[in-house]
């Protein structure tokens, strides 16, 4: 709750609009009976009509009075619970952003979407709610209380003990919907890691024809989810039919004795209109109070959900006195590397070494499994090595800045993803504000300007969901026009040609060279016939190094990466 509470603290102002507005409205609730028993005790005895006059005009005016207070209330209140919500849901963005390989590869994107949406969306909620009712529920509820005590003090002590057995319920039906509540936000997560999964795969569903298998998959999520909420709405059912019981009860006890006291002399009609009242003015707050619980329970599954989230602490961070990258020559050294991922046994790699000099082109080449794709992603540090280092320019690279580390290294991934936005904003990616004749310089160098210049909006041209509306190739030459913007000094090749035909690899090729003249370049590939410009090439199996050196020189000795290199393009024959 200290959490929770701690939201307000940018927000002073209007919470204090909310907190005054609700006390005096909540003030001006518990006079308007008192006027009424005025009327009903001293105006309408006497007949003086002027006199009512002026008593309906003054109390049409704290109507309006009330109405005015209450509007600001809400405007505020519900202001700054959506000024709340979307600082909580770009904080929690940002901190998720911020979190580690390892972290994603444990948690379904769909459960991250829903807390980031819909849970956060029900916290809002409450923000505005529990300061406001919880103000103008107390203040009514004791006013009430005390102005029952005058009128008459037995009357208002049978009402409470009816009241104290429905808190009594309440408190114990509190426990259990805390309960439910956050079941059903599990359950939501689940549905929503169902649903994104699926509608992100929707292509490889329809290829293999699984549209069935998935519909269960779907239905099995919606099914628990369902059966959450039923016992949701159990308790849901079972708290508004008491309330409805205990609020009958209640008039019936006031009813009787009531009239049991106006018989006996003890009590005049008018106080007891003026109690039932207040009796309702009384109720209402209980009701409202219960809705609260309910929201709040509801609320604060939601925000346990986000706290949860906030609290992963991130395992690739920077280091104390960690540096800039900068002024950097790109010369690479893995020392006694030995890696395994995060939860597994199996080590991907053994006590690996590797020097590449800067400017040097290294192509590393073996079967799938032995920790190529590995490299690249030690070297950005998307994950840190079990043991030993990898140095850059003499100085580990853990010792270096995430950031400046991170632009130091420019990759180009086997998967190309490619955001749902334009072509000028998928090349310029890390980079918003590069000028339009650097962006086109960079797609003229990837083979990818003359295609981009044919579309009939040419760089603000739309690449749908994924780059869904665009080709493979076309996908791929995008990807590379991002690296020769950013113009790192370091560049990983994994796979970066897989997508394109022949005559445009050739192309891309030769551009590559030409760029990777005075950087460090290493090249993660499977097709062998992509690295035969390669300064050195260095074969990795299970165990380690095979062998290293140039192409000419490896097929000369006729090992590994001759055989590598006869198995391809024989299966190619």
């Amino acid at each position: 709750m200290k959490r929770f509470l701690s939201c307000y603290r940018s927000y002073g102002r209007l919470l204090a609009v909310v907190v005054i507005g609700s006390v005096l409205s909540a003030v001006l609730e518990t006079l308007f009976p008192m006027v009424v028993r005025h009327i009903l005790d001293v105006i309408l005895p006497s007949g003086d009509l002027e006199a009512l006059l002026r008593s309906a005009l003054g109390l049409l005016g704290l109507y309006v009075l009330c109405l005015l207070l209450t509007f600001l209330v809400y405007d505020c209140g519900r202001n700054m619970g959506a000024r709340i919500e979307h600082d909580l849901r770009c904080d929690l963005f940002a901190h998720v952003e911020g979190l580690s390989f390892s972290f994603f590869d444990r948690v379904h994107t769909g459960r991250l979407v829903s807390t980031v949406i819909s849970d956060i969306s029900e916290i809002g909620d409450l923000v505005f709610q529990l300061p406001n009712l919880a103000l103008v529920c107390t203040i009514t509820m004791v006013g009430s209380a005390f102005f029952m005590f005058r009128l008459n003090w037995q009357l208002a002590c049978l009402v409470l003990v009816v009241l104290a057995l429905k808190t009594a319920d309440t408190i114990w039906l509190n426990r259990r919907m805390k309960k439910t509540f956050f079941r059903a936000r599990e359950k939501m997560g689940s549905l929503s890691t169902v649903c994104a999964e699926s509608f992100s795969a929707i292509r490889v569903i329809q290829a293999f024809g699984s549209e069935n298998s998935l519909f269960r998959h779907f239905e099995g999520a919606s099914k628990k989810l369902c059966q959450a909420q039923q016992r949701t709405n159990l308790l849901e059912a079972y708290l508004m039919s008491t309330i409805l019981f205990f609020t009958n009860l209640n008039n019936l006890v006031i009813i009787a004795a009531g009239s049991y006291f106006i018989i006996h002399g003890a009590m005049a009609v008018a106080d007891l209109v003026v109690f039932l009242m207040y009796l309702m003015l009384f109720i209402r707050p209980i009701m409202q109070l219960t809705v609260l619980t309910e929201r709040y329970q509801r609320s604060m599954a939601g925000f346990r959900r986000y706290a949860e989230l906030m609290d992963q602490q991130a395992e690739i961070v920077d280091r104390p006195g960690a540096v800039e990258a900068e002024g950097i020559e790109g010369r690479l050294e893995f020392r006694r590397v030995s890696f395994s991922y995060p939860g597994s046994d199996t080590m991907i790699l053994k006590d690996f070494n590797l020097t590449v000099a800067p400017g040097e082109t290294v192509a590393i080449v073996g079967a799938t499994g032995v920790g190529k794709s590995s490299i690249a992603n030690l070297i950005l540090r998307f994950y840190d090595v079990s043991a030993g280092s990898i140095v850059l320019d003499g100085r580990d690279i853990r010792d270096y800045t995430l950031a400046s580390l991170r632009q130091a290294v420019g990759i180009v991934q086997q998967e190309v993803f490619l955001f749902a936005r334009s072509i000028r904003d998928n090349i310029a990616l890390g980079d918003e504000t590069a000028p339009d004749e650097a962006l086109r310089e960079a797609a003229k160098k990837a083979d990818a300007a003359a295609f981009i210049e044919a579309l009939p909006e040419g760089y603000d041209s739309y690449v749908g969901e994924r780059g869904v509306l665009l080709s493979g190739g076309q996908k791929q030459r995008l990807a590379i026009a991002r690296m020769f913007l950013k113009n790192p000094p370091v560049l990983i090749l994994d796979e970066a040609t897989s997508s394109l035909d022949n005559e445009t690899e050739l192309r891309i090729q030769q551009a590559l060279t030409a760029l990777s003249a005075k950087r460090t370049t290493l090249i993660i590939a499977h097709r062998l016939a992509t690295i035969r410009q390669a300064d050195r090439i260095v074969v990795l199996t299970g165990e380690g190094i095979a062998e290293e050196g140039s192409h000419e020189a490896l097929m000369a000795k006729k090992g590994a990466y001759y055989d590598l290199y006869r198995a391809q393009f024989s299966s190619k024959a």
